[in-house]
Formats: C-alpha cells, sequence, structure tokens
C-alpha cells in the first residue's frame, strides 16, 4: 500500500479552480507546476511528500472545489494549502483475454484513467481509480490478458511479473481475477494458478447472461467453498454486481488469510527443489518457489542468488518441462472435480432437440 501526506498550492485569483469538479479518490501527480500550469514554489511544493513525482490523493467530500471551499474555509488571502494522508489500495485485474476484464476496469473506474507504458516493451500500461464501499481508495492496474502463469507472448511476460512481484514499479496488493462463466474450466486453470500464489484474491465472474443462454448454471456459492475465495458475479456494460464486488474487496483486504493448502500438492511434485528454494528465500510459499526454479533468469536477483538456485536444480534434478506438465494435467482433474460440484451444464442432445 501507499501512503502519501503532501500539499497542494492554488493561486487564489485563478478561475480554473472555482469550476473544476474534482471526484472523490482522484489522483493528483505532484510536479514543479499546478493543475492549472500555474508555478508553484518548489521548496512548498515538495513539503511533506515521499518523492518527488508522488501520486497525491484527493480526498473531497463533495465534486467542486467551490463548494469544498466553503466547507473547509481554505481561502487565503494568496494561497490554499489542502493536506492529505491516506492509504491507497493497489489492485491488479487479471484474466484471460476476452473475459471482460477490460469493460470491468472501465466500469469502475470511469474517466479517472490514463494509459503509460510498461518500461522496456510496448505494452499498455493502464491504470485508474475509485472508491470501495468503505471509501478506501484503490488504484487499479488493467494488466494484459493471460491463460496460465507460464508466459510465452511479451504481454504475458508483464503480467507474469507483477504477479511474481518482481516488476519494479507495479506491486499490487492484490488481485482481482476476472473469469468468464462461459468458458469457466479454461478460466479456472489461471485463477487457481494466482490463488496457489497466496496472495489476496477475488474472482469476478463475467458472462453469466451468455452461459445462461448456453444451458450453463453455476452455484455460485459452491464454487466459492471449492476455491476457497470471493466469486462475484458481475456485468460491466449494466454496472451490476459493482457494489458487491467492491464490498467483497473491502473485506478481502481486512480479512485475509493465505490458505493452509495448495489447490494441488505442489509439493510433492518437487520437494527437494522446493525446500532448496525456501532455504534462499524462507517466506516464500511452495508454488512462488516452483516459479523460481523455472523463471528465476528472468527476475532480479543478484549472481550469488541464481548460481545457487541453479545448483538446488542440478542436485535435485529438478526437469522445468516435467513439473509444469504434471501442474496442469493436476489442476485439470482438480478442476474437473470442481464444476461437477458447482457447475449444471444442459446436455448436448436436449440442445439440439
Amino acid at each position: 500500500m501507499m501512503e502519501v501526506t503532501a500539499f497542494i498550492w492554488f493561486k487564489k485569483l485563478d478561475r480554473g479552480i472555482i469550476d473544476h469538479p474534482f471526484t472523490p479518490g482522484c489522483f493528483l501527480e505532484l510536479c514543479s507546476s499546478s493543475l492549472f500550469a500555474k508555478p508553484i514554489p518548489n521548496d512548498l511544493a515538495m513539503n511533506g511528500a515521499t518523492q518527488p513525482s508522488a501520486h497525491i490523493e484527493l480526498l473531497l467530500a463533495t465534486k467542486s472545489i467551490s463548494r469544498f471551499r466553503n466547507a473547509a474555509k481554505w481561502w487565503q488571502s494568496t494561497f490554499a494549502a489542502v493536506i492529505m494522508s491516506r492509504t491507497v489500495l493497489n489492485i491488479a485485474l487479471v484474466g484471460n483475454p476476452n473475459s471482460g476484464k477490460s469493460s470491468l476496469f472501465n466500469a469502475l473506474t470511469g474517466l479517472n484513467q490514463k494509459v503509460g507504458n510498461f518500461p522496456g516493451v510496448t505494452v499498455d500500461k493502464k491504470t485508474g481509480t475509485t472508491l470501495l464501499d468503505d471509501d478506501v481508495p484503490v488504484k487499479l492496474i488493467d494488466l494484459p490478458g493471460s491463460y496460465s502463469l507460464y508466459p510465452r507472448r511479451a504481454d504475458e511476460w508483464v503480467s507474469y511479473k507483477v504477479l511474481m512481484n518482481v516488476d519494479s514499479e507495479v506491486k499490487p496488493d492484490m488481485v482481482v481475477l476476472v473469469a468468464d462463466a462461459s468458458n469457466l474450466k479454461r478460466n479456472l486453470l489461471f485463477c487457481t494458478q494466482i490463488i496457489d500464489l497466496k496472495v489476496p484474491v477475488v474472482v469476478a465472474l463475467t458472462m453469466m447472461d451468455l452461459a445462461k443462454k448456453r444451458g450453463i448454471e453455476i452455484d455460485v456459492e459452491e464454487l466459492e467453498i471449492e476455491l476457497g475465495v470471493a466469486v462475484i458475479p458481475v456485468n460491466p456494460r449494466k454496472n451490476k454486481g459493482l457494489t458487491q464486488l467492491k464490498r467483497a474487496l473491502s473485506q478481502t483486504a481486512k480479512q485475509y488469510k493465505p490458505p493452509v493448502k495448495d489447490f494441488i500438492g505442489i509439493r510433492n511434485l518437487a520437494e527437494g527443489s522446493i525446500k532448496g528454494v525456501q532455504l534462499l528465500f524462507p517466506h516464500m510459499g511452495d508454488y512462488e518457489s516452483v516459479h523460481y526454479l523455472i523463471n528465476h533468469e528472468h527476475f532480479p536477483l543478484a549472481g550469488d542468488v541464481q548460481a545457487q538456485i541453479e545448483q538446488i536444480e542440478t542436485d535435485n534434478k529438478f526437469n522445468p518441462t516435467k513439473m509444469q506438465a504434471e501442474e496442469i494435467l493436476q489442476r485439470y482433474g482438480r478442476i474437473r472435480q470442481i464444476m461437477q460440484q458447482s457447475v449444471v451444464e444442459a446436455d448436448p442432445l436436449q440442445k439440439k432437440l
């Protein structure tokens, strides 16, 4: 989480202040000039900021500066100072391509968005802001779509490094996994992998209307029990389920406890190698350790640590290809059981009739 305290100075006679709309939870970027291109003294602008270009949270009770001005009595002789301090929750949106992830991002953030690039790659970096139901401000990042935690394309590597917490800039506090209800089996592979990383996860179940048209009925409560995380049906295009999703995010942020058991028996697939990695990183979970074994060359680790992991692989005859194949096979076996417990699909013969 990011917590920032800062001063923002407004020129008294600047017309733009009076009618400029600010929505609760929006973010400003602290720099050497104000929102309205008026210079700010550097010694004042940086007073209280944690870093030169810190993101500043503007928490206003009203939607217009003029009304806020009267309420807060900030109208002073020459400048007005607004002091802010609040924790910001960073949430990553992930999911398979075409799962409705970007539609959900747009529904949650509205016009409070900006688009940049991830460093070193030509992959869009979409971020936005919103408020949860308890007014906790959130910074959302819409990560590129991925089918699994085994990346192949450049954009999948971007998502992967963020989820593995090795990206230099993006450090999510929790994850919203967007899953297509009409293709649930395929989507659950990625979902269960992220759950096994032991990060706070909430599943947003999209395409429920399409699933219903295909004769697919999902027992959401049973699916929650099987996955061990909150599952919230949403329809971003109709703004349905967003309030429930925000409530689930608030509750998960406050009450999250990592699952005691993995979705599958990861440790049994490479016990010696996993133990070796955990000697280097004592607080690392089993599944995260597996990914350090497979992809450590792509992580920003010191040379001696890279060499130690290589030695662990050699000593334990770790085979990454075999490990990945066995993991996927076991996951789909468990997913098949979950589908039998929580999903009812129409008989294909009855569809034809």
